[in-house]
């Protein structure tokens, strides 16, 4: 197994929604010492956006970004901020947007719509 395998295997986890599937991979590939790039970490993150309770999760992926020496972007952050808001979680996907203005990381207006849908939903 290698770092492209498990890319792939975290882009079908994104396409299907298997949050659980995705969250144990990226945790097995730092136990197995294989290098993480963003798109893999973001195809996590992604995975969390089916509404429920794996909204944590995904905000958890977020914060481990950068335990694989990397700084997440905006695909991370919308990630979160989509999965936060699909949730009904508005207080949380404010949070993340914020981090995200914080970060200085350019942002667009797709992830903010989604802030504000959430908004809207509450």
């Amino acid at each position: 197994i290698d770092e492209v395998s498990c890319a792939t295997v975290l882009d079908a986890c994104r396409t299907r929604r298997s949050w659980k599937q995705a969250a144990l991979l990226l945790t097995s590939m730092a136990t197995a010492g294989l290098r993480c790039n963003l798109l893999a970490c973001s195809a996590a993150i992604s995975a969390c956006g089916g509404g429920g309770e794996q909204w944590t999760t995904a905000i958890e992926l977020l914060k481990r970004v950068g335990l694989h020496s990397l700084t997440a972007d905006l695909i991370a952050y919308s990630c979160a901020i989509n999965a936060a808001a699909a949730a009904g979680e508005w207080q949380q996907a404010l949070l993340i947007a914020s981090e995200l203005v914080a970060s200085r990381v350019r942002a667009d207006g797709l992830a903010f719509n989604s802030v504000v849908s959430a908004c809207e939903k509450a």
